[in-house]
C-alpha cells in the first residue's frame, strides 16, 4: 500500500458537531419536562426549560441550547448564539459543549475559523474521555491542523477512542498499523482493529479488511473472505469496493468469474463516484471506466474477428 493512499485512507470524513444529543444531568424535575417536550416536538417549551436551567448554571441546559440554536429547534437557526451557548458550557467543562465547539472553530461557523482552537477544545473533551472528542483530535494530529502533524500522537488518540468502540478511530487505527505510521507495520494488527468497524457496519473498514485479504501476507491471502468483505462495502455504495469487486469477477477469484458481474459493479463504481468528489472516488472512477473501455474494446475486436472469418 502505498503511503499518500494510507494518509487519505487516515482522514475518513468531517469532524462535525454531534448535534441533537442531550445529556441527562440536569436537575431532574424541570430538565425532564424540558427532554419530554423536545423528544414531542414541542421545541419552543422545551428551549424555555432550559433557560431556566441555564440562568441557574446548567452547563446542561446551557449545552442544549446551543444545539437547538444550531439545528433551529424552537427559535431561529443561529450558529453565533449555539458558539456562545457552548462557550458556557464548554467553561464548565462539558465534553460534548467542548467538542461541538470545537467543530464550530473547525468549519468557522459562527466562530472565526481557526484549527488551533478547535485542536484544544478536542483536547480538554479528549482528556475527560470523549471518544467523539479523542477521534476527532486524532484526525487534527494526522493532518496537522491545529497541531504539528504528529503520528504518535493519532495512534494515542485512535486507540482510546477505538477501545470504546468507536467504529470510525477502530478503522484508522487499522490504516496507521497497515501503513506504518506512527507505529510498526502490522498488517495482523491492522486487519484486527479492521473487523471490529467491519462487523458493526464500517464501509470503509470492510473495504480495507477485504483489500487486507487480497494481498496476502503475515495475513493469508484468501479471496472468498476479501469478496465477502467487499460485497458488504459495495452494497452500502463504497466506490473502492465496488470497482475490486468488479476485478474480482472478472478474474473469478473469491467468486465465479463473471464478466458480465465484474461490468455491472464498474458502472455501480461510475454512479457512486459521481456523487463523491473525494480523491479515491474519483480514482475509482478513472479506473472503473477504463476497465470498460477495456472489455468494449475486446468485444468490438472479437465482433470484428468473427465477421471477418464468415
Amino acid at each position: 500500500m502505498k503511503l499518500d493512499k494510507a494518509i487519505r485512507r487516515l482522514i475518513v470524513g468531517a469532524t462535525l458537531a454531534a448535534t441533537g444529543i442531550f445529556s441527562p444531568l440536569s436537575s431532574a424535575g424541570v430538565y425532564e419536562d424540558g427532554l419530554a417536550a423536545y423528544q414531542s416536538g414541542d421545541h419552543q417549551k422545551a428551549i424555555g426549560l432550559f433557560f431556566a436551567l441555564a440562568q441557574q448554571g446548567d452547563a446542561t441546559a446551557e449545552f442544549n441550547i446551543g444545539v437547538m440554536y444550531q439545528n433551529g429547534q424552537g427559535v431561529a437557526r443561529d450558529e453565533k448564539e449555539a458558539a456562545a451557548w457552548y462557550r458556557k458550557a464548554a467553561e464548565m467543562g462539558h465534553t460534548n459543549a467542548q467538542n461541538n465547539l470545537a467543530a464550530l472553530y473547525e468549519s468557522g461557523q459562527g466562530v472565526s475559523q481557526s484549527n488551533v482552537e478547535a485542536a484544544e477544545l478536542y483536547h480538554q473533551a479528549a482528556e475527560q474521555g470523549l471518544p467523539r472528542a479523542q477521534y476527532n483530535l486524532a484526525l487534527m494530529y494526522a493532518s496537522g491542523r491545529g497541531v504539528v502533524q504528529d503520528y504518535n500522537q493519532a495512534v494515542k488518540w485512535y486507540r482510546k477512542a477505538a477501545e470504546q468502540g468507536r467504529t470510525a478511530a477502530q478503522n484508522n487505527l487499522g490504516a496507521l498499523y497497515e501503513g506504518g505510521l506512527g507505529v510498526t507495520r502490522d498488517d495482523m494488527e491492522a486487519a484486527k482493529w479492521y473487523r471490529k468497524a467491519a462487523e458493526q457496519g464500517d464501509d470503509r473498514a470492510q473495504y480495507n479488511l477485504g483489500m487486507i485479504y487480497t494481498k496476502g501476507g503475515v495475513v493469508a491471502q484468501d479471496y472468498q473472505e476479501a469478496a465477502k468483505w467487499l460485497q458488504a462495502a459495495a452494497n452500502q455504495g463504497s466506490a473502492q469496493a465496488q470497482l475490486a469487486l468488479g476485478r474480482l469477477y472478472e478474474d473469478g477469484q473469491g467468486v465465479r468469474q463473471n464478466l458480465s458481474e465484474a461490468i455491472k459493479w464498474w458502472q455501480k463504481a461510475i454512479m457512486t463516484a459521481d456523487e463523491d468528489s473525494s480523491d479515491e472516488g474519483q480514482d475509482a472512477r478513472t479506473q472503473a471506466s477504463a476497465n470498460l473501455d477495456r472489455h468494449h474494446l475486446q468485444v468490438s475486436v472479437l465482433g470484428s474477428n468473427l465477421t471477418a472469418m464468415k
